[in-house]
């Protein structure tokens, strides 16, 4: 698939082991009736395949503004599906998920029915394979339901190490310059707190990111108004 650019700066992705693409991708090939290459012999994947809707999957780097697109779609009557928000609604209302996690992490993971998030993070972020394994349970889960819904964009930061870019028939991905990132994200996530060490906390982030080229990549550096640049989006899709 020939990428299209606009307006592009050149990006690269961490690349996702295949063993997590092909458990999203067989995951929901399984339970939705499809041949299990149609997920996987495609650079288009699912969507699109066997008479399914296309589903356009919208990415980026923190305080690339992605999230400002996608509000942006939504405003316009299109359905965008946000993989955290629903992945979070999934752990704390999908009983199969949740059994799962208890069976991975113990009965801990859950306190009085509430997520336990603190706990889960300090068992994952110290055990790679136990991350691992987590993201085995969720991503599958929410590809599913990203399948079940039909959404017609789906906006993920991990869309590509999450595997559920095999669920989109076209890839955007919003990009920023550096310091637009940084100020943006500063302002979101430090209250507006630019000291030298929250800088340098959010540039750290920024590096440790490596988003891939999509088939269309938007420059979000405003000077472009966020109802312009969808209106690329939508005419191009």
């Amino acid at each position: 698939m020939k990428s299209t650019e606009y307006r592009v700066q050149s990006t690269d992705q961490i690349s996702l082991g295949q063993t997590r693409k092909r458990s999203v991708s067989e995951t929901v090939c399984q339970q939705s009736g499809l041949s299990g290459e149609a997920g996987l012999s495609g650079e288009a994947g699912l969507s699109g395949e066997a008479g399914l809707p296309a589903i356009i999957g919208i990415t980026g780097g923190i305080g690339s503004g992605k999230s400002t697109i996608a509000n942006e779609l939504a405003k316009r009557g299109y359905v965008v599906y946000d993989c955290d928000r629903e992945a979070k609604r999934l752990i704390a209302e999908n009983p199969d998920v949740q059994q799962e996690i208890i069976e991975l992490l113990g009965e801990e993971a859950f306190m009085n029915g509430m997520y336990n998030t603190q706990y889960v993070a300090k068992r994952v972020f110290a055990d790679e394979h136990l991350l691992e394994a987590l993201n085995a349970i969720i991503h599958p889960a929410v590809g599913l339901d990203i399948m079940k819904r039909q959404p017609d964009f789906v906006e993920s930061a991990i869309l590509f190490e999450s595997g559920l870019n095999l669920l989109c028939h076209r890839i955007i991905v919003i990009d920023a310059p550096e310091d637009i990132r940084i100020a943006r994200t500063i302002a979101r996530d430090y209250h507006g707190d630019a000291s030298p060490a929250n800088i340098n906390k959010v540039r750290a982030r920024i590096h440790a990111q490596h988003i891939p080229q999509g088939d269309l990549t938007l420059l979000n550096d405003g000077h472009t108004p966020i109802p312009e640049l969808v209106d690329e989006i939508l005419a191009v899709y």
